[in-house]
């Protein structure tokens, strides 16, 4: 797991220098704007970890990449553990292949077992039929550093997050 954490209090301090920040309104604005950001990380963390590892959005949705808005804040989960061969996509696999395939992904020396709705991808530890094991494979190394980048990016959209909704707080809802 990789802990990407986003130093807001400076932003704040910016933003709101001459304003009454004890306001109710205020608090009611930087909360909006944390939120917007919190579901921001997670679209772009979606897109990332997506794009750099061919896994499907919908399959990380799921196990992979999580989202939770509180009181105090938002905070958004990238699970880095091996990922099943199965989760990238439709599991496609015949006697005559030499490995199954999972989306556009090939894995030599499996096969696969059709179980309920979808299928599970195994490979053979050696020349006898038994064990049997799933093929993971390693996504945090592709994708960690692009997820340490998103930081600055991340101070920037909650910068102006946080103009947009102060603006919005003094301009609308005040009057």
């Amino acid at each position: 797991m990789i802990d990407l954490d986003i130093d807001l209090a400076d932003a704040i301090d910016d933003v709101t220098i001459g304003l009454d920040r004890t306001d109710k309104a205020m608090q009611k604005a930087i909360g909006r704007a944390v939120n917007k950001l919190t579901r921001w990380l997670h679209r772009r963390l979606l897109q990332i970890v997506a794009k750099q590892t061919g896994l499907p959005q919908k399959n990380l949705r799921r196990v992979r990449v999580r989202m939770g808005v509180g009181k105090k804040g938002g905070m958004v989960w990238v699970g880095l553990n091996p990922v099943e061969a199965r989760h990238f996509g439709k599991v496609v696999w015949r006697r005559g292949m030499t490995g199954a395939r999972a989306g556009r992904r090939s894995f030599p020396g499996t096969f696969a077992v059709q179980r309920g709705k979808g299928a599970l991808i195994f490979a053979r530890r050696g020349e006898a039929r038994l064990p049997i094991y799933q093929p993971r494979v390693e996504i945090d190394k592709d994708i960690e550093p692009h997820i340490k980048r998103l930081d600055a990016e991340a101070q920037r959209r909650f910068r102006s997050l946080l103009e947009q909704e102060i603006n919005f707080a003094l301009n609308v809802e005040a009057a």
